[in-house]
């Protein structure tokens, strides 16, 4: 969330002469509906031609950057004391963001879109026994969370969740996976 405050030495792993911007169209949310335009536009200051006519685009990704550094930073911070205990070996860790972040695309900063870069987001699960390093693509929901939880912590199950348990994409990445992630 804005406004994005970190030490500067976060801020100079990203010089500004490095930053890469997204391509923008001109007319990208020509197509766009009402309804759309109604969630996205004149909802979070400031609006994308102010950032561009005051020259502050790179310097703003640069802030995003700086930030996720910095949480990358403290999550290794807390993961190593965390590894230091006697217990570490029959803990199930979950890191995941509430919502992604745009950095211009469509012309537009901020959450509070349906575009992919307000609904995508992390979702990292490290579980007694797992192999390190797998990556899955098949869709999944932070409203799965829950239930991925009490599944790998062999709790009762509570049918009144719509959510459903990750535990077979833990277990095998390519498993066979028909449910949509819905936003």
């Amino acid at each position: 969330h804005v406004p994005m405050y970190v030490p500067q030495k976060w801020f100079d792993m990203h010089p500004l002469d490095e930053i890469q911007l997204p391509q923008v169209l001109d007319d990208d949310r020509a197509d766009v509906p009402k309804y759309g335009r109604d969630l996205t536009w004149g909802v979070t200051p400031p609006p994308h031609s102010w950032i561009v006519e005051h020259g502050e685009w790179k310097h703003a990704v640069q802030a995003y950057l700086a930030c996720i550094s910095f949480v990358d930073h403290c999550v290794g911070r807390i993961l190593d004391a965390f590894e230091a205990r006697s217990d570490a070996d029959d803990t199930v860790i979950v890191f995941f963001s509430d919502h992604g972040f745009h950095l211009g695309e469509k012309q537009y900063w901020a959450k509070r879109s349906l575009w992919d870069r307000g609904t995508k987001v992390p979702l990292m699960v490290s579980t007694p026994g797992q192999d390190k390093g797998q990556r899955c693509t098949k869709p999944a929901g932070l409203i799965d969370v829950y239930n991925t939880l009490v599944d790998l912590c062999n709790l009762p199950e509570n049918k009144r969740l719509e959510g459903q348990s990750l535990t077979p994409l833990l277990r095998n990445p390519k498993t066979e996976w028909e449910r949509p992630a819905l936003t």
